[in-house]
């Protein structure tokens, strides 16, 4: 048997890290006089952050099936739609420990654990992503990649934690969402994702709905972490920090907002139907459904400026709807 140089504990906990914050998508008004130019820069650089994430995903599972191939990891189980059970209750769990927690310990507490928790869930990312890019050296160097890749993580984890800046923070969470999808994307069955997709999408509505998801981001917040993608509307905030103050404001009702928000989610749980889907059907089907998924995060935001006004907007749904059609496509028409 091949050795694993990760495992699904790990992966767990890391899904129970980045997860609760599924697809809170905010992209705070700016004003009455917010140009189009500024309205289109949010979505512009959230679906560039989702195309390399495409990419990247596309590359590592490439990496994972050799690997798989050659015995330097063993083969993954599947989890089939009838299983998803499991992982739906898991997700909702997280949820609920975690409102819980951050109901009943103020987050002055809790800043030094989260942050620790946030820096391995980068520090996990790093590392799958980096050890299946690299792992294509002979099995007598699998040793020195496995070190590579182990020490490079730990590194940009660190310098995470020193100082969060926001190019570095989208980067890592980039990493961790890919690193996610390329190991639950093969063991879950597209199915799966489909109904896991669709149980958070109704959490999703709900949870910005009645305000829990905003909540939530806010009490993270104050601890400088967040499993979300921050897009600065000027170009010299990218190198600011999640310990700013103008990312603290970001959850206030008033005040001009200089940071667009999109939850993590938003990102990692298509990428996981995509990742599936290239998985068992190809490339191809795999880059049709990658392309609905895309329209589907252009309606979101469609929905946030002419429906919604800038006011907070819950994406998976529109991303889900559009997602489900491709995989649909692809599953029954092509």
């Amino acid at each position: 048997m091949g050795r694993r140089p990760w495992s699904k504990g790990s992966g767990g906990l890391v899904c129970c890290i980045i997860s609760p914050l599924p697809a809170s998508l905010m992209a705070p008004d700016r004003g009455e006089g917010m140009k189009p130019k500024e309205q289109a820069l949010p979505f512009l650089w959230s679906g560039l952050i989702y195309v390399l994430c495409l990419g990247l995903a596309y590359l590592a599972v490439r990496s994972e099936t050799r690997a798989i191939e050659t015995g330097q990891i063993p083969p993954l189980p599947t989890v089939s739609a009838g299983q998803a059970g499991f992982p739906i209750a898991y997700f909702f769990a997280v949820v609920v420990l975690l409102g819980v927690f951050l109901f009943l310990i103020p987050v002055s507490r809790l800043k030094l654990v989260l942050r620790v928790l946030f820096g391995f869930a980068f520090a996990w990312g790093s590392f799958v992503l980096f050890w299946l890019l690299l792992q294509h050296s002979p099995p007598a160097t699998l040793n020195s990649v496995t070190i590579i890749a182990a020490v490079a993580a730990l590194a940009v984890a660190a310098v995470w934690l020193w100082r969060p800046a926001i190019w570095l923070h989208d980067i890592l969470l980039m990493f961790t969402l890919v690193s996610m999808a390329s190991v639950f994307g093969v063991i879950f069955s597209p199915w799966t994702a489909i109904v896991i997709m669709a149980m958070i999408s109704v959490y999703d509505f709900i949870a910005v709905r009645f305000g829990y998801m905003q909540w939530m981001a806010r009490k993270l917040s104050e601890s400088d972490t967040l499993p979300a993608f921050f897009v600065p509307y000027s170009a010299g905030n990218w190198n600011a920090s999640l310990k700013a103050a103008a990312l603290k404001r970001l959850f206030e009702r008033a005040g001009e907002k200089e940071f667009s928000v999109l939850g993590g989610g938003d990102i990692g749980f298509p990428l996981l139907l995509v990742v599936s889907v290239l998985d068992t059907s190809g490339p191809g089907k795999g880059m049709i459904v990658a392309g609905f998924s895309l329209m589907g995060l252009a309606a979101a935001y469609l929905v946030l400026i002419l429906v919604m006004k800038g006011r907070p907007t819950p994406a998976l749904p529109p991303i889900f709807a559009l997602s489900l059609a491709g995989f649909l496509l692809v599953n029954f028409v092509l």
